[in-house]
């Protein structure tokens, strides 16, 4: 698919913490701390957020929109005070900062998707081309066609979080509802064949609902991906050893735990009716550490922002497998740009860092430093 993940996710614009890149930097990828990367954000992004516009952490420019959410309920104010009264502020997360809350933003212009496709404008004699070389066609229309978060959050669940450089623990607060029907009268799209997953949709107290969706950003657990064969064309072997270090079962069932509380709080039950139980037994007591355990034992999934099957690094690490020129390490004119080569999971969903990552590279294979505009 032309614009990758950019063409089929779910838009959402979060760059992380300056200590996900810093931690790149101390990992041996030299030029890629907060300070190195944040021009190539700025690089891109055409944000529209009125307070951003001279902002020193935001670009006004760039060739990619971002936008706050359409999407504007009741409860999002709820959400963001909720946050605060939890010890978050209400703040921008795509500043640098290590915990806080934020109305969501998305990468959306003009109520249309900005994929990387359309970052680079491509012509339908190019896409043609491309299409037939990748063995894949772009579909520029699809149901998600608006961003269902309304608003995100960065937050520390471990005992020692104070210690901890960055977020351990994203949540995104998404919309799910009201009338899906319009959907698939407008778009002409078969319900039986394309089911509505989450869409965002206007608020309507009789038929809306609201969703916390948890994600650990860094867990210790690590995976590994082997091939079965020497044909490039067979499927790898894939082992995520998800919940192999018993920290990171422990610290998501405190993430939910404290969605949990974010739900309970003054701020937003007052726009709740019922929350939704999973349908298991669990012999522990309700909202506590140990029943959030026994849940994710039966009910948990990947958030698809896999990374670093192809890191980059210092010359003295065995694991490395490009250099902080994303070259390859061993062979001539071959480069990784794309998220396998980055060396530490960052504190949020991996479009935007992605997006830098390529800026970046552009500017080391043509041989320049960025413009001193950024």
């Amino acid at each position: 698919i032309l614009g990758g993940s950019s063409a089929i996710n779910f838009m959402v614009y979060m760059r992380g913490c300056k200590a996900d890149f810093d931690t790149w930097q101390e990992l041996g990828a030299d030029g890629w701390s907060y300070d190195d990367v944040l021009p190539y954000f700025k690089k891109y992004e055409n944000n529209t957020r009125p307070e951003f516009q001279n902002d020193p952490q935001h670009g006004t420019g760039g060739p990619i929109t971002i936008s706050d959410s359409l999407v504007e309920a009741p409860y999002v104010d709820a959400f963001l005070k909720a946050g605060e009264e939890a010890g978050y502020p209400t703040c921008d997360i795509n500043g640098g900062v290590k915990n806080g809350f934020d109305r969501g933003q998305a990468f959306v212009g003009n109520g249309k998707r900005q994929s990387t496709a359309e970052y680079f404008s491509l012509n339908k004699k190019t896409a043609s081309s491309l299409s037939t070389l990748l063995k894949y066609v772009i579909f520029k229309e699809g149901l998600l066609t608006s961003c269902g978060y309304q608003a995100s959050g960065l937050y520390n669940v471990s005992e020692k979080s104070e210690e901890i450089p960055w977020a351990e623990m994203l949540i995104h607060l998404m919309c799910t509802g009201p009338d899906q029907t319009f959907y698939y009268k407008n778009f002409s799209y078969d319900e039986k064949e394309y089911p509505v997953m989450y869409v965002g949709g206007p608020h309507d107290p009789s038929t809306a609902g609201l969703s916390l969706i948890c994600i650990l950003s860094h867990p210790k657990s690590r995976g590994w991906i082997k091939l079965k064969t020497t044909n490039p064309e067979d499927h790898p072997e894939i082992q995520p050893n998800y919940f192999q270090e018993k920290d990171d079962l422990r610290n998501m069932a405190k993430g939910m735990q404290f969605a949990h509380n974010l739900l309970c709080s003054k701020h937003l039950k007052q726009y709740i009716k019922e929350i939704h139980r999973y349908n298991i037994e669990c012999p522990y007591e309700y909202n506590s550490v140990e029943y959030w355990e026994c849940v994710l034992s039966h009910f948990c999934y990947d958030s698809f922002h896999n990374v670093g099957t192809c890191r980059m690094g210092a010359e003295n690490d065995d694991a490395a497998v490009v250099d902080s020129n994303l070259r390859v390490r061993g062979l001539q004119g071959i480069r990784v740009v794309d998220a396998s080569v980055i060396p530490e999971m960052v504190s949020c969903n991996t479009y935007a860092p992605i997006a830098m990552l390529a800026e970046k590279a552009a500017d080391h294979i043509k041989g320049v430093s960025v413009s001193k505009r950024w």
